[in-house]
This record gives C-alpha cells, structure tokens and sequence, in this order.
C-alpha cells in the first residue's frame, strides 16, 4: 500500500500562480459553478493577469490547496472535469492536478489513479510524469521512478522543481548522493532565489560529509526564507555535528517537500 509522498508543482499553470503569488478574484460565474476567469495579482509589484479556461480550476484548486483544504481542492477539480468543457491536454491537467489534490489528502491510490490517467491523455504532462515517479520510488521501484523523471524533465527541462524532485528521490538511495547534488546544483541555477534547492543541496553536503558547504547552503536558504524550518533544524544538528538521518528524504512523506 502506498503512502503519501510530497506534491511539487510542475503545470505551466501552476507555475504562473507561484510567480503572482496574491489574490485570486473571481469573475463571471459560469451555470457550472466555475468562474469564466481569475485575476491574479502579484503581491510585490500589484500586476494582474487574468486567466481563463482549464487554468481557473487549477488556480482555484491551488488555491485551497494553499489552505491545506485538500478536499475542497479535489471538489473544484471534480467539476471541472465533470463539466464537459475541458478536452485534450486541459483535461490531462485537470487530473493531473485533481491527483496532486487526492495525494497532499492522503489517498494515494487515487492520486496514481489521476495521475496515470493524465499521462495517458498526455504523455508530456510534466506533472503527472513526477507523480508516476514518486509513485513507482514509493514501490521502491526505483529505477522506473528515474524513467518516469527523464521523461517530466524533457517535457519541462526549465522547470527547477523537477530536479528537486529528482534530486529528493536520488538522496533516498545513498549510492546516488552525488547525482542528487547534481540536480540540486540544476535547480539552483535554473532559480537562484529557491530556497528548497539550497535545503536539499545543503542536504547532500551533509550527508556526504561536506559540513562546511552544508553551512553555506542552509545559511543561504534562512536568508532566502527565513521561515524554513527544515533549514534551521539541519543547522542546529550541524553545530552539534550530529548525523543528519532525521531529515533524511525518509521522513514522514508530505513533510518533505513543500514548495
């Protein structure tokens, strides 16, 4: 039996909600329930950009999903695909994410059910490639885990969350901490202001021996964000030298990574 596993965001969607970052204004409600569109205004700079389509559940959902009401997410994701109105690669996405919605709940079944189903539909669906992932690493299928991540970052190689994901995947297996580093190192070039990449590249120092470039990096994700506790728990077990296994990418799953 599967157990949750931790949700990254990997959508073109879902990278526009991270980038306006703020408020999400409804407009014109359509019969179905789901608005016709969603202003998304960006915290820091007040710019808007309206989005339509497919897109509205899936910043609706994400939405929720921020407030940690995983069931209401998977309830606007249950009409958008129940609505008739979404076909092609729109209705991959909607179950790729109604599966991310399904898997931070707890049901990880469903999740591999969603996700599945959007790989079908399209095969270059980056989102639901990731899930399959951590979906086979989690039936410790690993190298099938690394086929499916080849996969998600051909369709999405600009995408640093992917490596991230990659990389977590690879710390679980110690034989591979050093091509985990590597795509932590991807990921930091890819977004130097991404706090979870120097998390996890620290990580790899640390458990390679590397405690001063540890350091470095878990000073540099505080800096980042200072509200990342994975972080300042690493640090505090660094300056009493102490081992880093209970931050291992083992831990309770969907405490892991959280983007």
């Amino acid at each position: 039996m599967v157990q949750p596993m931790p949700f990254i965001r990997l959508a073109a969607a879902a990278a526009l909600i991270v980038i306006l970052a703020g408020c999400a204004n409804q407009q014109a409600q359509q019969p179905g329930g789901l608005p016709q569109t969603v202003t998304l205004r960006n915290a820091q700079t007040g710019a808007t950009t309206t989005v339509s389509g497919a897109t509205v559940a899936i910043v609706l959902a994400q939405r929720e999903m921020a407030r940690r009401n995983y069931a209401g997410a998977v309830r606007i994701m249950d009409e958008a695909i129940r609505s008739n109105r979404l076909a092609g690669n729109d209705l991959s996405a909607a179950h790729a994410m109604r599966g991310d919605a399904y898997f931070l709940g707890g049901s990880a079944a469903r999740a591999r059910d969603d996700w599945r189903t959007a790989a079908e539909m399209n095969p270059q669906n980056a989102l639901a490639l990731r899930g399959m992932a951590i979906i086979s690493n989690m039936q410790r299928k690993f190298p099938k885990a690394m086929q499916y991540m080849a996969r998600a970052i051909a369709a999405s190689p600009d995408n640093p969350h992917l490596y991230i994901t990659r990389g977590v995947l690879r710390l679980e297996e110690r034989r591979t901490v050093p091509q985990a580093l590597a795509d932590f190192d991807k990921a930091v070039s890819i977004k130097p202001d991404l706090a979870s990449a120097y998390f996890y590249r620290g990580l790899a120092h640390h458990l390679s021996g590397r405690l001063a470039q540890a350091k470095s990096d878990y000073d540099r994700a505080l800096e980042i964000n200072p509200g990342e506790r994975r972080a300042r728990q690493a640090l505090a077990l660094l300056e009493r030298r102490g081992a880093p296994g209970t931050l291992q990418p083992r831990s309770r799953a969907n405490e892991i990574v959280q983007f």
